[in-house]
């Protein structure tokens, strides 16, 4: 009898999550910290602090999801419409709306259709109606030049819309794809700790206050013992503890450091 293959499981793993002790977990944790009334009440404060904190993070890694998948979705709107378009390229002066050609010229500075065309069509009596505008003393807006040379405008639409129209959505579309393009080098890998190293990181802020001394980065230790009590209070793995507790020390030592390193050059300046 031939032998059934299991299936892999690919449900999503759940990620961990920061949870306040329950009552009885944290009069034990107390207990066995040997915590005092303040001490108690500063790590019930740091634990408070980073399930909110997680908490709008997940919001927000879950709204950046939503967001990519999105600003992919509108990557492949402007391929398909760019593909229509070079279709098209030798027909589209003759098919789109004049009304269309008219907005494109009136939309654009004659900087961005100089540059769709390969060639200055800026005016070349701009300096005179300037002065023009001075001699009589009329005020000089933009808006004003905008409605002088709005008929210019529309006449380069007219006659160059449609290429200038491609340019626009190709080089809007270079945006979108070179951002694709470096997202799908995110090849992902395992999820970091984040719940567990965030709260390690906010006990070792803390440490002076929660043990009394700053937090070390050995691998053996109060500090490393402190933290993994607190970890399996609040149901976070305690595996490889001494080695993530100095992992993040040491980083935020590297801050630090990096930190007072500036403001002595700045001093020094």
């Amino acid at each position: 009898m031939e032998k059934r293959v299991k299936a892999p499981d690919r449900r999503r793993k759940r990620r961990p999550e920061v949870k306040f002790p329950d009552p009885e977990s944290w009069i034990n944790l107390v207990r066995d910290l040997k915590l005092n009334e303040q001490q108690a009440n500063e790590l019930r404060i740091v634990i408070w602090h980073v399930i909110l904190d997680l908490k709008l993070y997940r919001a927000r890694q879950a709204e950046r999801a939503e967001l990519v998948v999105r600003l992919k979705r509108l990557e492949k709107a402007f391929e398909r419409l760019q593909s229509e378009m070079n279709r098209s390229a030798h027909l589209m002066d003759k098919f789109l709306p004049l009304q269309m050609l008219e907005r494109i010229g009136n939309s654009s500075t004659f900087a961005a259709m100089g540059e769709a065309l390969g060639t200055d069509v800026s005016p070349k009596d701009a300096d005179g109606v300037i002065r023009q505008m001075v001699s009589r003393e009329d005020k000089i807006t933009m808006l004003r030049l905008e409605a002088r040379y709005a008929p210019e405008r529309q006449t380069l639409g007219l006659q160059h819309g449609h290429t200038i129209l491609k340019h626009y959505i190709n080089s809007l579309w270079g945006f979108l794809k070179k951002w694709v393009e470096a997202d799908k080098l995110n090849k992902g890998g395992r999820p970091p700790e984040v719940a567990r190293n965030y709260l390690i990181d906010q006990l070792a802020e803390r440490a002076p206050e929660l043990i009394g001394r700053p937090a070390t980065v050995s691998t053996t230790g109060e500090f490393v013992e402190f933290c993994a009590k607190v970890l399996s209070a609040c149901r976070l793995s305690t595996e490889g503890v001494e080695k993530a507790v100095a992992s993040v020390v040491g980083q935020n030592r590297a801050r630090e450091r990096q930190q007072w390193g500036g403001c002595n050059e700045a001093e020094g300046a």
